[in-house]
């Protein structure tokens, strides 16, 4: 993850309620234009991810919450990789370890695919 001035999210430089952040994933699914397995995204175009993201985080009343993701696409030069960005809401918990984790829906389906959880240090 990185924060607006692109920095890595760590302990010693924590990502801000109220952020953009950037979350960097792989296997979200099916893009536009669509990209072959093993290939590069089309230079200066984005492959954007199509379906519903939600950025799922720890709030500060202990339980969970999510917000949609701002945008997603392939990261141009990487093969495999997508940078989905989102904003961390204001309820957002702080502290060292606040879980995160994302949901696809694919276009056309009822059903969420969820990643595991990892930590996010927030201030």
């Amino acid at each position: 993850m990185t924060r607006p001035d692109g920095t890595f999210v760590s302990t010693s430089n924590p990502a801000r309620v109220g952020e953009t952040i950037r979350l960097y994933a792989a296997g979200l699914g099916t893009t536009v234009p669509a990209l072959s397995t093993d290939a590069l995204p089309p230079p200066g175009n984005d492959a954007l991810v199509q379906g519903s993201i939600i950025v799922g985080y720890s709030n500060t009343l202990g339980g969970g919450s999510g917000t949609r993701a701002i945008s997603a696409r392939a990261l141009p030069g990487q093969i495999g990789v997508f940078e989905v960005v989102f904003q961390l809401p204001s309820d957002s918990a702080t502290g060292n370890n606040v879980n995160v984790s994302m949901g696809v829906t694919p276009p056309g389906s009822g059903t969420m695919y969820v990643s595991n959880t990892t930590k996010m240090p927030v201030q």
